[in-house]
């Protein structure tokens, strides 16, 4: 069963498509319309052009003698309100007008012209008023004939109605599709016409033309211009402004002027402020619809103007050159532009500084009524910021901001005087100095030139101009010191040309800041004390450089181990086999640590488990740690780069951060527990491991070591301070908690609080006019022992 159905349907199909192949396909007729694709804006009161009418028809549905109607509103009219005819009757005529089809093809399209016959005010034989036309291809309606025959005839009915009828004699009946354009060139439009003109259209019911009752033609406007201006030009006296134009906003918006001598009625006047006269070398021309104009010169009477067709005559009364006169003579058939270039002289005791603002006045409605048309300023420069960068502390060939010099008119900026710029305390000048575009107006400068020494004033040469400038800094390259704190970047402008203010032109940024995680105190004489986490933070991405810098302790402290370095935020990479303690001024009183790779995201480093020694020679107060190069002055490290330490910028700069540690602090009683070590002989001694120069060389006499006043002071923890020597009495006096020590030169006495001890030696003059003292009773007079190996030479004072 599914396979017999298969078969009917399959036979159906082949039936149904072999049909099709004896069935007509139809023409295609295009749809039978009344259009206007462009009303025209018009004014009233006057004869004006309507938007051209195309009519499409169905030629298989049109017959001989098929009528169509157009009519006017009430009050309207064709061709003109004055003409002295009776629109019905013959003294119209009707011609047909041959034009050849391109290429001279044997079929010629026409024209049906409805032409003025007879003369009246306002309307001359042969003036065109409606033109029918017929374009050649494709069209049904285009004439076979080469007489002047033509398929559509008019028939004027009324002074607001005509009819076509269609012949179909000598139409081209072959076509499917015919169309013509109908050209209404002149029709009166009373006052008051609605704001849409409707063309009503009537057709017998069983005519072939387009069932339309109305279309539009055009729309009634006030007829108004508007005034612009070029653009906004400035002037410190007499001079001459941007050109001004007013445009119609429709054909004939500016009403026609009868022009008669002293004629005090113009289409339009231009009105200055108070202090301010119109030049006789202002100047006005056309454009658009009065391009084809004739604009004589500049009337400075305005007494006669030439009241020829098609012109425009400008001046002012030589009683008020404040009011510029124009006067159009014959108004426009299609929109126009007058552009008045204006030149202005200015009474300085009259007028005001600030905008300039003209009022139009006259017959022409002007919309906007007044305009700002330039700027009357005094001399005077500005000075302003553009954009606001950022700038890393320790970089050369930084950019920051441009910034702008602007004068307030034309000459400004004085002829021949200098213009300077000068950088804020962290900033100097890099070798490319900033690069000067001209924004607008013509006066220039010369080439910089360095002032002073510090590279941080830079001047230039002004050569006026004759229009109004604006000068534009950019790229402005700075070098900043390594050093240099967060702030801003201020350039003050000055000079004696004129210039005068300062702007911000960067923020300055750190390359790294450092903090302690606890500032705590640490104690004098003791070693392996315990500092809070160092905590280096960069500025910004990239800050720390590829290469290496120093933690650097202050004089009299060292680390006593190597601190923990990590990386706890960002991606910067540091070479941890790397990471080490050196001597920069002093034995270990440094942390080195190479940055491997920069970072993308601003990164953090931290330095714990930091344990430091320090020695009695450190004077109390508060501590800073140095981050700092690893060279000697002049060179590149992680922290800043060569060219911001090179000659004429910071060359002496080593260090770039100091960060608070925190207090040195005098240890409590008992609190110092030194170990000592002497070699008999030697320069130096070592305090716990650490080498320190002595004030003079021990010896050996009578069996008893001899140790100068001050070394065996520091050898028992003996603040410096509390070392006294008596010289008229050749006394020296210690002091350590609640114990006075005195011993006298040459006596063996030795007086603890003023209890008499009998030595076995006493103390002297030694080498170099320095006082001696036998060390073991001096440490054993403040709890200390001190012992004596003989093989190695060596006293020890624990």
């Amino acid at each position: 069963m599914i396979k017999a159905r298969s078969k009917k349907i399959s036979l159906l199909l082949v039936l149904m498509m072999l049909a099709t192949m004896f069935v007509g396909i139809g023409t295609v007729s295009a749809a039978s319309t009344i259009t206007c694709n462009n009303p025209l804006q018009v004014g009233t009161d006057g004869n004006r052009t309507l938007g051209t009418v195309r009519v499409d028809v169905d030629m298989t549905q049109l017959n001989n003698g098929d009528e169509i109607t157009f009519r006017l509103p009430a009050d309207f009219k064709w061709f003109t309100k004055q003409a002295a005819t009776d629109f019905s009757g013959a003294g119209n005529a009707v011609n047909a007008d041959q034009i050849l089809q391109a290429g001279g093809a044997p079929k010629v399209a026409t024209q049906t012209v409805l032409e003025a016959a007879v003369v009246g005010t306002g309307v001359a034989v042969g003036d065109d008023f409606i033109v029918l036309d017929f374009p050649v291809p494709d069209n049904g309606l285009s004439p076979i004939l080469t007489a002047a025959n033509n398929p559509l005839s008019i028939t004027v009915i009324s002074d607001r109605e005509f009819k076509l009828t269609y012949d179909a004699t000598v139409a081209d009946t072959t076509e499917a599709n015919g169309y013509f354009y109908m050209k209404l060139l002149s029709a009166y439009v009373p006052s008051g016409a609605s704001t849409e003109v409707q063309l009503f259209v009537e057709k017998q019911p069983s005519s072939g033309f387009p069932a339309v009752s109305s279309v539009t033609v055009a729309t009634t406007s006030a007829g108004d211009s508007t005034a612009t201006i070029d653009s906004l030009k400035s002037i410190t006296g007499n001079g001459t402004l941007d050109v001004i134009r007013i445009k119609e906003n429709r054909a004939a918006a500016m009403d026609a002027c009868n022009l008669t001598v002293n004629n005090s009625y113009q289409t339009i006047t231009v009105k200055l402020p108070t202090g301010m006269e119109w030049n006789a070398a202002t100047t006005v021309t056309g454009d658009w619809g009065l391009s084809a104009y004739t604009f004589p010169a500049f009337d400075t009477t305005f007494a006669n103007l030439a009241a020829g067709a098609t012109s425009v005559a400008y001046g002012y009364d030589a009683t008020d050159k404040q009011k510029l006169l124009i006067s159009v003579t014959d108004a426009t058939a299609t929109a126009g532009i007058l552009k008045i270039t204006p030149v202005i002289d200015i009474s300085e005791t009259d007028a005001k500084v600030g905008d300039i603002t003209v009022t139009f006045g006259g017959k022409e409605t002007v919309t906007n009524g007044t305009l700002v048309i330039g700027q009357y300023v005094d001399f005077g420069v500005v000075v302003e910021a553009g954009t606001v960068k950022t700038v890393k502390a320790g970089s050369n060939d930084s950019e920051a901001g441009y910034f702008f010099v602007k004068e307030n008119g034309p000459g400004s900026l004085l002829n021949g005087r200098s213009l300077t710029l000068t950088l804020s305390g962290d900033a100097k000048w890099d070798a490319t100095q900033p690069v000067v575009s001209y924004e607008k107006g013509d006066a220039t400068l010369g080439a910089w030139a360095t002032v002073g020494t510090d590279n941080r004033t830079i001047k230039a040469l002004v050569t006026s101009g004759t229009t109004t400038t604006t000068i534009k800094f950019k790229t402005p390259k700075v070098v900043i010191a390594p050093d240099a704190v967060a702030g801003d970047l201020n350039v003050e402008v000055g000079g004696t040309a004129g210039a005068a203010g300062t702007i911000k032109i960067a923020d300055i940024v750190p390359r790294v800041t450092g903090t302690i995680s606890s500032s705590s105190d640490v104690r004098i004489g003791l070693q392996n004390q315990l500092l809070g986490d160092i905590l280096i933070k960069e500025g910004a991405k990239e800050a720390l450089r590829k290469a290496n810098f120093l933690v650097k302790l202050p004089e009299g402290m060292s680390f006593s181990a190597v601190p923990t370095v990590e990386v706890t935020e960002g991606d910067i990479s540091l070479d941890t086999a790397a990471i080490k303690l050196v001597s920069d001024t002093n034995t270990n009183d440094s942390v080195l640590i190479t940055v491997k790779s920069t970072s993308s995201a601003a990164s953090t480093i931290k330095l714990s488990a930091v344990k430091i020694n320090v020695n009695r020679v450190v004077p109390e107060g508060p501590f800073k740690i140095e981050l700092k190069s690893d060279g000697v002055a002049g060179a590149a490290c992680a922290l800043f780069t060569a060219g911001s330490v090179a000659a004429n910028y910071w060359p002496n700069t080593v260090k770039a951060v100091s960060i608070s540690g925190g207090e040195v602090v005098t240890p409590a009683p008992g609190e110092v527990t030194n170990s000592c070590a002497f070699v008999v002989g030697a320069a130096t001694y070592t305090v716990n491991g650490n080498t320190v120069d002595a004030f003079a060389a021990s010896y050996i006499k009578d069996s008893r070591t001899y140790l100068a006043i001050r070394d065996i002071a520091n050898a028992v923890g003996i603040d410096q301070a509390n070392v006294i020597w008596d010289g008229s009495k050749n006394t020296v006096t210690l002091m350590k908690g609640d114990k006075v020590v005195q011993m006298t030169i040459a006596s063996k006495t030795l007086l603890i609080n003023g209890a008499p001890v009998t030595m076995d030696v006493a103390p002297e003059i030694g080498p170099g006019n320095r006082t001696m003292l036998p060390a073991a009773f001096v440490a054993m007079s403040f709890g200390a022992t001190a012992s004596f190996d003989a093989v190695t030479n060596t006293v020890t004072i624990k």
